[in-house]
């Protein structure tokens, strides 16, 4: 089996020509900023912000005495509904324990060797990358 990177086909003619050219122009004079969410690190094995606030939930919980169940659910439902806001009371809730899970899950190597996607952002002319990634695969 041929262990070569698959390299994505070119667009089609229909969704080429929906690119504005002015953004092509404006790239082209770097005037673009690239946003950069968590999914762009997903397939190398970053996780996504649901699976990062349920670790670290999980590690908050183990380390909370007699933690409430209400609590848990209402931050598992958070998790993959409103992420950005269980992550606040997580960390409020233990914050060493907070840390420590991003530390940890952040540490790790990427699963795969290559990212298509990495690559392209990389050779773009985008004036500067916006990202609020944890994860410094971006770099």
């Amino acid at each position: 089996m041929n262990s070569a990177p698959a390299f994505p086909k070119p667009l089609s003619l229909v969704k080429e020509a929906a690119i504005p050219l002015d953004l092509i122009e404006r790239l082209r004079r770097r005037q673009v900023v690239a946003f950069v969410g968590a999914g762009l690190s997903i397939p190398l094995g970053m996780p996504s912000w649901g699976q990062l606030i349920t670790s670290i939930m999980e590690s908050v919980a183990a380390a909370t005495y007699n933690p409430n169940p209400q609590d848990a659910e209402w931050l598992q439902r958070a998790a993959h509904t409103q992420p950005e806001w269980a992550a606040e009371v997580l960390h409020n809730m233990g914050p060493d324990k907070y840390v420590d899970v991003i530390r940890t899950v952040f540490r790790t190597r990427p699963t795969a060797p290559f990212s298509f996607a990495h690559s392209f952002l990389a050779i773009l002319p985008f004036r500067l990358f916006l990202t609020t990634n944890f994860d410094p695969l971006v770099e």
